[in-house]
């Protein structure tokens, strides 16, 4: 996912408009359960004032996730707002990233980012059901029959060593 930028860099000042469909990872995985369903979009400008270079854009892609909750699989539509400063590596600045040659290699800088915007807590829906702890049904497609709701099945799920915890504010 290189981006020339050499008639950028021959300039003082100036911008480079970059729309680019990476089809490289459609179909293939991230990590472990990220799963790219459709083309890669990068969509941005890149701002050159004196000898720093300011890209802002955003990404674009369907990702296909397993549900925290209930595990099952579904789409993530990811519209990530992407920004990113660049120096040549004489002038190093703290925040930005160091240019090398006339190329721009979006690769990393896009992976992570994906990383970082995705939630920690991947939902297939808001109120996502989950799944009985007992038996394992997906409660958003059915009801199971353990009872889960009264005190008595709960105790038996109830770890001995705490057992005396659940207790200690009955009385209050």
């Amino acid at each position: 996912m290189k981006i020339d930028i050499t008639e950028l860099l021959k300039k003082q000042r100036g911008t480079y408009e970059v729309h680019n469909i990476i089809e490289d990872y459609n179909g293939t995985y991230i990590g472990k359960d990220i799963k790219f369903l459709s083309p890669l979009e990068l969509k941005g400008t890149f701002t050159k004032v004196g000898d720093s270079i300011n890209f802002k854009g955003n990404v674009k892609a369907d990702l296909l996730l397993n549900c925290s909750r209930c595990l099952e699989e579904f789409t993530y539509n990811l519209d990530l707002e992407l920004e990113e400063d660049f120096c040549k590596k004489q002038q190093e600045q703290e925040e930005a990233m160091i240019l090398e040659g006339n190329t721009v290699d979006f690769e990393e800088i896009v992976l992570n980012a994906i990383d970082f915007a995705l939630p920690i807590k991947k939902l297939c829906k808001e109120d996502c059901k989950g799944i009985c702890f007992s038996c394992g049904t997906n409660l958003n497609t059915k009801t199971c029959l353990c009872n889960n709701d009264d005190d008595e099945s709960e105790d038996e799920f109830i770890d001995p060593r705490f057992a005396k915890l659940k207790n200690l504010f009955k009385d209050k």
